[in-house]
């Protein structure tokens, strides 16, 4: 249908009022609420030192851990493409509504009529305006924010895990060169061992089992140094690739001590884990997606009403620019298109997104109880090797106090060296188990604050979750 002239008067008056239909129908946002704990099923201690979040691995005190994770963050090649493809998500959902505003062209092209006499310069202003009349412009805003959402998840998910892999792998390489330290000590203590082994049995004070002992000691800390110089050559190796420096710029940095972990609490809540872990904000993505989904394929049911308009002027060169009223053509007109033979195909369309927003909704709900779950057993693994911890210290404190006494029995000539060695290598076994538990009470805790979702934000995350918070 096409209106000339006196129409266009009807038309102006129609277009505001399909204007205001197009805002009657909104996006399709489903409700989130989780019920969840209000506190941890593991008890905290109501006292230590209070861990930000966002920083939790500068709890160790650690300059060079503090400039390792600097490094990891600002040049690491996994977050600079997390990165570039949340700008993309960001640039493309900027243009997500304009497909719902009208659509001007303008061009000029030579024609000629049929009879090849006249040639013709047409210069036309074409308009295409495709009305949002069931929320589609709000339900493709909506999935152009899920897709954002996605990718924040996606980019503050690769800075968690970068984070966390080099926190554990400087734990590992620390722990690794501290357990050297006191094998090689071991081993000094079992070849003195052996050696007197050799000479109670000459002197028939010993037995052979001793000797053989002593050497099945040996070959098993041999076994144990090879093991040992494997893991920090591989910790070592994981951090220059980490923090995308060599190896030797990565070595020179590292050393063999680190501060125990002490004691902590923390302020977050289970209640805050739907905005800090990376797969819950995942699976809030795909809710809205799959909302959006819903109510374009609602949408898609009724009838589609584009308005399509012309300017056409017609410039005939051959009668050397003569001109006629006639020459200027303005067109103005609906298109409807009317779902009919395919309306079928499109309710199932609908009934099939409606089945996927409601496995994405148990997803979000599986996605939240997996969480609070994982954090739970991240907390009662702290606070269990703390436990194993203090009962190591323990038992150090009681075997140095015999120590202690071998020493002053040795020196009053009632014990002999091969009696103080044993002690001493026990002494070393008791302070190898005690440096292995500091090693699995900082991987807990560095479990803990993974489970959290422990990271600081990008500047492009921070500035998308402030705007979504402020909506």
């Amino acid at each position: 249908m096409i209106f000339f002239g006196g129409y266009f008067r009807k038309g102006a008056i129609a277009i505001p009022a399909l204007i205001l239909l197009s805002g009657c129908v909104g996006s399709n946002r489903p409700d989130l609420t989780q019920k969840v704990p209000d506190k941890w099923d593991v008890a905290m201690p109501a006292w230590g030192h209070l861990v930000d979040l966002r920083s939790w691995w500068q709890t160790f005190n650690d300059p060079v851990l503090d400039e390792l994770v600097e490094n990891a963050l600002a040049n690491n090649l996994n977050i600079a493409q997390a990165e570039q493809w949340l700008k993309t998500a960001q640039a493309l959902n900027g243009a997500t509504a304009s497909s719902y505003l009208p659509h001007l062209r303008a061009g000029v092209q030579p024609v000629q009529d049929a009879a090849a006499r006249d040639n013709y310069l047409h210069g036309s202003i074409d308009m295409v305006w495709e009305l949002s009349l069931y929320g589609e412009s709000a339900n493709r805003q909506q999935a152009g924010e899920a897709v954002v959402l996605s990718a924040q998840a996606r980019e503050q998910g690769v800075r968690i895990s970068v984070v966390a892999n080099v926190v554990q792998n400087y734990l590992r390489f620390i722990y690794a060169g501290r357990q050297l330290s006191l094998l090689s000590s071991q081993e000094a203590v079992e070849k003195r061992l052996h050696t007197l082994a050799a000479i109670r049995k000459t002197a028939h004070i010993g037995d052979a089992e001793e000797q053989i002992s002593s050497s099945l000691r040996m070959a098993r800390l041999q076994a144990n140094i090879i093991e040992l110089q494997q893991v920090r050559e591989q910790s070592s190796r994981a951090l220059a690739l980490l923090t995308n420096k060599t190896l030797t710029q990565t070595v020179q940095l590292l050393h063999d001590k680190i501060n125990l972990t002490p004691d902590i609490r923390i302020k977050e809540i289970p209640a805050d884990l739907l905005r800090t872990r990376p797969d819950i904000r995942q699976a809030e993505a795909d809710v809205l997606q799959s909302a959006a989904d819903v109510g374009l394929a609602q949408a898609a049911l009724y009838p589609r009403l584009t308005l399509s308009g012309s300017l056409l002027y017609a410039y005939n060169q051959t009668e050397n620019y003569r001109r006629s009223g006639s020459n200027s053509i303005p067109a103005l007109g609906p298109i409807i298109d009317i779902p009919l033979w395919d309306w079928g195909m499109r309710l199932a369309n609908k009934h099939a997104k409606e089945h996927e927003l409601q496995a994405a909704l148990l997803g979000y709900r599986k996605a939240v109880q997996d969480g609070v779950g994982e954090t739970e057993d991240a907390l009662s693994s702290l606070n269990y090797q703390n436990q194993c911890l203090q009962a190591l210290h323990t038992a150090f404190e009681q075997q140095n106090h015999l120590r202690i006494m071998q020493q002053k029995l040795n020196q009053l000539g009632l014990s002999s060296e091969y009696d103080g060695l044993s002690g001493k290598s026990t002494m070393l076994q008791v302070e190898s188990e005690l440096v292995e538990a500091e090693f699995k009470h900082a991987s807990a805790f560095v479990t803990l604050f993974k489970a959290l979702g422990g990271a600081p934000l990008s500047a492009v995350s921070e500035s998308f979750t402030t705007h979504a918070e402020g909506r």
